[in-house]
């Protein structure tokens, strides 16, 4: 017995492939142009912490000791204008799933792309986001 039967086609099954793994949260339901500018960066950040619940954040980052960029899941938490360098621009306390959960300071300059998931999280910390953009 055929697993697809007669007149169903394959075409149908692969979409139908494609909106279960959005559902559940495999891949973004519909991903926006990389966010190349610090402004674009930061409204979606500010879009994952005000939604209700928080969403979590994929993250193309460029690490100080890493050869290139990686794709990181993240939990952001707080964004921070502490940058001597560069006062303007703030970085973000967020938890990585590379480390383990744990809570670590990210350059806002250091990421290449920030995609916004459909999986939430429950925060284990109060979500900081000030107002200045």
């Amino acid at each position: 017995m055929p697993l697809l039967p007669r007149g169903l086609g394959r075409d149908l099954l692969e979409r139908v492939k494609e909106r279960i793994k959005r559902e559940v949260g495999l891949t973004p339901a519909a991903p926006k142009p990389p966010a190349r500018t610090t402004t674009e960066r930061l409204m979606r950040i500010r879009e994952a912490v005000t939604a209700d619940p928080p969403k979590l954040l994929r993250a193309l980052y460029q690490a100080v000791d890493a050869a290139g960029p990686t794709w990181r899941e993240l939990e952001p938490y707080e964004l921070v204008y502490n940058n001597p360098d560069d006062p303007a621009t703030p970085n973000l306390y967020a938890a990585c799933e590379k480390e383990g959960w744990k809570i670590e300071l990210f350059r806002l300059s250091r990421f290449h792309d920030i995609q916004l998931t459909d999986k939430t999280f429950a925060p284990r910390w109060p979500l900081v986001i000030r107002t200045q953009l």
